[in-house]
């Protein structure tokens, strides 16, 4: 067996909202302890979007994984270099953290219907389609592939 070839490395996307959030978990923090007076609401600081209704572009710059997901990418392109384990794990969790960090910014500056009407399909799929099925068959087929030599 070969070892994999290093291709990931942590990038500025998934920096920048950690450090943002550290800032803002610390002035909130000082607000509870009343040594500042008013808490800071979470909007990203390089947001591209002049206006939070602007759905098509909210998630430019600040949650834009297009390199994250080409890094990730690389890590399969070619047989003989493949990245490694540890690649795949760091750059899937980079990519899903800022897609989580996206979807929650997005749900708090939603309208109550844009709110209502995702709610509904997600419940809507959930308790009639074959969501769940399919997770547990991706986790079985993984395994048996994970056993292949």
């Amino acid at each position: 067996m070969t070892k994999g070839t290093v291709k990931a490395k942590v990038h500025p996307v998934f920096t920048q909202r950690l450090d943002q959030l550290a800032q803002v978990a610390e002035q909130n923090a000082k607000v509870l302890k009343a040594e500042e007076d008013f808490r800071l609401w979470l909007i990203p600081k390089n947001l591209s979007a002049k206006d939070l209704f602007d759905i098509p572009n909210l998630h430019k710059q600040d949650f834009d994984r297009t390199e994250i997901n080409t890094n990730y990418v690389e890590c399969f392109k070619e047989a003989s270099a493949m990245g490694t384990v540890a690649d795949v794990i760091s750059l899937k969790h980079q990519i899903d953290y800022v897609a989580a960090e996206e979807r929650a910014f997005r749900f708090r500056h939603a309208s109550v219907c844009r709110c209502i009407g995702h709610m509904g399909a997600r419940r809507f799929f959930q308790g009639t389609g074959p969501l769940f099925e399919y997770i547990k068959f991706v986790e079985e087929k993984t395994i048996q592939a994970g056993g292949v030599e």
